[in-house]
């Protein structure tokens, strides 16, 4: 993969152009019988870095004369009413969106309009995997693999950057890429979204309107303090993102009920001391984010969530298990590396033989505990953690 690119509004002269193009595309420029529409192409780029960089590096190895002209039509309609150099920029990063060869891969990128610039790539998988985008019947290698090639496609396109953190992978959109995710998920995708701008200190939102069709909803990176007692319905809503919200502290009792069809739910780093037992109401439930829950000591019963398939409770302050788990038989992936959980008794692992991956603390687990994870056989990866006192 070539360098990232600063979105730039400034121009290059026309040679200045064409030889950018021509270093993207590669020798295939330089063939006389497609000579005449790069240099088209390259015009209709307007000087912009981006513009070029895109579409040249779309067009490397296309030999055929057919494939140029439908590429210069195409970028010509998609540009034609376009007034500045900001819309240019917006009609590439569509004409890279529409040049994927596969709708997951449009899926994967608008779903990506909910976080902010930099997201967690383990998180985005599993929340992928939940909405069922990867495959909701592949096992979780496979699965994890196929969303690690989506990513790298994305890339390519240049709608992803990498962002390595000092501790997780993560990749990034730049803020015009996400801008125009967010501007194509609400003109021209069929599933609807409402994103409400990370790091703005929203407190509350209670005026907030949203449409009932809406798919995905996200108030990540805010300061809401409370939730309203009366959500509108979300039949068709699949995820909830409300992470990093630090001083939320309360649910409402009946607000999860609003969420019939939710798939995905993450709550992590928020300051919730209990959750209310509408959680519970939550069939369609597939991934529980609640990573960095460190006020809540305990969950309400969970039985219902029968569906639920990630459970990842990373470093909250649970001392003991969910009451109904044991109902959570198609779980395939749990991540428990919680220091204060009291030992687990005999027979729990043996409720769970879709698990996958596991990753737990040493400290909770109990004399039979190890044979009954060695029985596991759809397990693939398991972590055993051992916190110094």
């Amino acid at each position: 993969m070539r360098a990232n690119i600063e979105m730039r509004v400034t121009t290059l002269k026309e040679d200045e152009s064409w030889q950018l193009f021509v270093k993207n595309a590669g020798d295939v420029a330089n063939l006389a019988y497609i000579q005449p529409l790069v240099k088209e192409i390259t015009r209709e780029c307007g000087g912009l870095p981006l513009a070029i960089t895109v579409i040249g590096t779309s067009m490397t190895g296309k030999t055929r004369f057919e494939v140029w002209k439908y590429t210069l039509d195409s970028f010509r309609r998609s540009e034609r009413n376009n007034k500045n150099e900001k819309d240019k920029v917006y009609s590439v990063i569509k004409y890279s969106y529409d040049s994927s060869e596969f709708r997951d891969i449009q899926s994967c990128f608008l779903y990506c309009s909910l976080y902010p610039a930099s997201i967690q790539i383990d998180d985005l998988l599993h929340c992928w995997w939940a909405e069922g985008i990867l495959g909701e019947h592949d096992i979780y290698e496979q699965a994890y693999n196929r969303g690690i090639t989506l990513i790298e496609s994305l890339k390519d396109a240049f709608l992803f950057e990498a962002d390595k953190m000092e501790i997780v992978d993560c990749v990034k959109m730049h803020d015009v890429v996400r801008d125009v995710a967010r501007w194509i998920a609400s003109t021209f995708g069929d599933e609807h979204t409402s994103v409400f701008p990370d790091g703005i200190g929203l407190t509350e939102i209670s005026r907030i309107k949203l449409l009932t069709s809406v798919k995905g909803i996200s108030f990540v990176s805010n300061e809401i303090e409370c939730l309203p007692d009366c959500f509108p319905k979300c039949p068709d809503t699949t995820s909830l993102l409300l992470q990093d919200n630090e001083p939320l502290e309360k649910i409402p009792h009946k607000f999860f009920l609003a969420f019939a069809a939710l798939r995905v739910l993450n709550l992590s780093e928020t300051s919730i001391r209990e959750l209310v037992s509408s959680i519970n109401s939550l069939c369609q439930q597939r991934s529980l984010i609640l990573q960095s829950f460190f006020k809540l000591r305990e969950l309400p019963p969970v039985a219902n969530l029968h569906n639920l398939q990630v459970f990842d409770c990373e470093y909250t302050k649970f001392r003991c298990l969910l009451q109904g788990m044991e109902n959570l038989t198609n779980l395939r992936l749990l991540n428990m590396l919680v220091p204060d959980l009291k030992s687990i008794g005999k027979g729990f692992f043996l409720k769970f033989s879709s698990i996958e991956m596991l990753n737990m603390s040493h400290g909770c687990l109990g004399a039979t505990s190890f044979d009954e994870i060695s029985s596991l056989h759809n397990l693939t990866y398991h972590s055993i953690r051992v916190y110094s006192s």
